[in-house]
C-alpha cells in the first residue's frame, strides 16, 4: 500500500490493525496507529537491498533510500565496495620483508611505504641496536643506547635515575628537603619561607625598585610634618582629613564656594509660619515631586517636609529690606521633601 501523500490515501481511514475506521483523514490514521499499537505507517513501504526485510521510508526519500538502516549499509558496502569493487582499488603488488625476507602482497599506492610483513617483523626491524647511539647517565654513570636525535636532550638512562631525589638546605628554615634532581635550583622548603625571606631581604634599600623610602611634607594647615611616599610630595598638603576639612572651610565658604547663590537672609518675614502651613494643607501633605507623604517621611528621616521658594527669597530684595508678602505668596510655595528640595535648589 502507498501512502505518498494524505490526498491519496484521504478515502482509506481504516486501521490495519484494530479496524478503526472513524478517521477524519489518513493522517489520522497514521497518528492513532503509532500511538495505539506502538509501530507507524506512515511513509512509503521499501525492502532492505542487504537484509531484505521491510522498512517504512518518507516519501521524498523513497527512491532514494536502499537500506533499512545504517548497520545493513556497512554490511553491504563491505561486500560489494572492498578490494576490486573500490573505486580507489589500484591493485596490490608482492614486496619482500626486510626483517624476515618473506613475499607479501601490500597494496600498490602511492603513499605505501609499507616494508615489513608483520608488526612483530616491524618491532624485530626496529631493534634497541639499530640505529643508537651510546651516553652516559649523568645520576649513575651507567651508559645506555638512545636514538640519535635525543642523544642530546637525554640525561639519565632510567626513570628510577631521573626521580631520584637530592637534598637541600632551606636558605630561611636551614631545614634540610628533598626535591627530583630536575629541582636541584630550588632554595627553600616551602613558599611560606620563600615569602620569610624575601620579607627580610628584598625591603627597603634591598628591593630592586627601591626609590629612596618616604618623604617628609609640611602640613599646610597645622605645620606638622607628615611622612608620605614620594609620588605623593607634591599633591599631599595636609597631614589629615582634619586639616583638609579645615583648609576647605577656610577657602571655600560664602563668596569663594563654587556653590555660592548670593546668599538669603534667614528673615522670612512674619508671615511665613502661616504661609508655609496654608501651602502644605493645600499639597495635603504630601511632595510634589516624588509623591512621598508627610507621616511617611518623618518615619523613614525624623523630619516634616520642607517648603520651598520657586523663586529665591533673595530675589524680593530692595535695599536692605525683602518683600515677604510677595515672596511668602502661595504661587511661589511648593512642598517638597529633603532631597527633592536639593535639587530643586540646584536647578535654580
Amino acid at each position: 500500500m502507498s501512502t505518498t501523500d494524505d490526498t491519496t490515501d484521504a478515502e482509506d481511514t481504516t486501521c490495519p490493525t484494530c479496524g478503526r475506521d472513524d478517521f477524519a483523514s489518513s493522517r489520522g490514521k497514521k497518528l492513532h496507529h503509532a500511538k495505539t499499537h506502538d509501530e507507524s505507517i506512515a511513509g512509503v513501504e521499501t525492502e532492505c537491498a542487504q537484509c531484505g526485510e521491510a522498512f517504512r521510508a518518507k516519501p521524498s526519500r523513497s527512491n532514494g533510500r536502499r537500506f533499512c538502516d545504517k548497520v545493513c549499509l556497512a554490511a553491504w558496502q563491505s561486500e560489494n565496495l572492498s578490494e576490486d569493487n573500490s573505486v580507489h582499488w589500484k591493485g596490490s603488488v608482492e614486496r619482500e620483508c626486510q626483517n624476515c625476507g618473506e613475499v607479501f602482497e601490500a597494496r600498490d599506492t602511492d603513499y605505501n611505504n609499507q616494508i615489513y610483513c608483520s608488526r612483530q617483523c616491524a618491532g624485530e626491524g626496529n631493534a634497541p641496536d639499530r640505529n643508537r647511539v651510546t651516553s652516559t647517565c649523568h645520576e649513575c654513570g651507567n651508559e645506555y643506547d638512545v636514538v640519535p636525535a635525543r642523544a642530546e636532550k637525554t640525561r639519565y638512562c632510567s626513570l628510577d635515575c631521573k626521580n631520584k631525589q637530592v637534598q637541600l638546605t632551606c636558605d630561611q628554615c636551614s631545614d634540610e628537603f628533598h626535591v627530583p634532581r630536575s629541582q636541584q635550583h630550588r632554595r627553600f622548603c616551602s613558599k611560606t619561607c620563600s615569602i620569610n625571606w624575601q620579607s627580610e631581604n628584598k625591603t627597603g634599600p634591598n628591593h630592586p625598585h627601591w626609590k629612596g623610602g618616604k618623604v617628609n611634607v609640611q602640613c599646610e594647615v597645622c605645620g606638622a610634618a607628615v611622612q608620605v611616599d614620594p609620588h605623593e610630595e607634591d599633591s599631599r598638603r595636609f597631614c589629615s582629613n582634619d586639616c583638609s576639612g579645615q583648609w576647605m572651610s577656610n577657602e571655600f565658604s560664602g563668596e569663594d564656594s563654587w556653590n555660592w547663590t548670593g546668599g538669603g537672609s534667614l528673615n522670612y518675614g512674619s508671615n511665613w509660619l502661616r504661609q508655609r502651613e496654608r501651602a502644605l494643607r493645600r499639597d495635603q501633605y504630601r511632595c510634589q515631586e516624588c509623591g512621598i507623604t508627610a507621616p511617611t517621611y518623618r518615619a523613614e528621616a525624623g523630619r516634616g517636609l520642607d517648603v520651598h521658594h520657586r523663586t529665591p527669597l533673595r530675589e524680593f530684595r530692595a535695599g536692605d529690606t525683602i518683600d515677604h508678602e510677595a515672596g511668602n505668596d502661595l504661587s511661589n510655595l511648593v512642598a517638597l521633601c529633603r532631597p527633592c528640595h536639593r535639587r530643586a535648589e540646584r536647578n535654580l
